[in-house]
């Protein structure tokens, strides 16, 4: 939900849902992991980096831990999604590198479309950090290619918001 309030320009409004989320989710792990993973996603388009790279290292360390099962997937991707454009803002490329490799490795075996491509646009920024922009490109491309397979329409948008702004 972060995600989508931060690309529609609110990013301090999905801060303070977030931050008011909290408190009810922390019993939840999973709950909890994707709603400090929204807040970090949040920070880091508030350009309050240090903050975000606080929020990072705990998260990122407890999904390297669990074992992997459908309940928590989805949320071990978008840490490390969000990890990984954390780093390459604070222009770790290798690591943010990493971070993609091992989300486009816990989504590849499953059909989800939507989240492939999500890990492609990731893919696509920190390529773009990292001062690749053929590869990022292509990635972008990869990314719509695999929102339209789906019929995704925010994601198709933002993937094509992201070709005009980054080339």
């Amino acid at each position: 939900m972060s995600e989508a309030r931060s690309v529609a320009g609110d990013a301090a409004g999905a801060e303070d849902l977030v931050r008011r989320s909290l408190p009810a989710a922390e019993r939840y792990e999973t709950l909890a992991a994707m709603l400090h993973t929204s807040l970090a996603r949040s920070l880091l388009d508030l350009d309050r980096i240090e903050e975000a790279v606080s929020l990072i290292g705990p998260l990122e360390e407890a999904a390297a831990r669990r074992k992997r099962d459908s309940g928590r997937l989805s949320a071990d991707v978008e840490v490390y999604r969000v990890a990984a454009d954390v780093y390459s803002r604070v222009g770790d490329h290798l690591r943010a590198a990493e971070l993609v490799a091992a989300a486009q490795a816990l989504v590849a075996p499953t059909e989800w479309l939507y989240v492939k491509a999500d890990v492609e646009l990731t893919r696509s920024r920190v390529l773009f950090g990292a001062g690749d922009r053929i590869a990022a490109r292509a990635a972008v491309g990869e990314a719509r290619r695999l929102y339209q397979t789906k019929g995704h329409l925010p994601g198709i948008a933002a993937a094509e918001a992201l070709l005009q702004v980054s080339f």
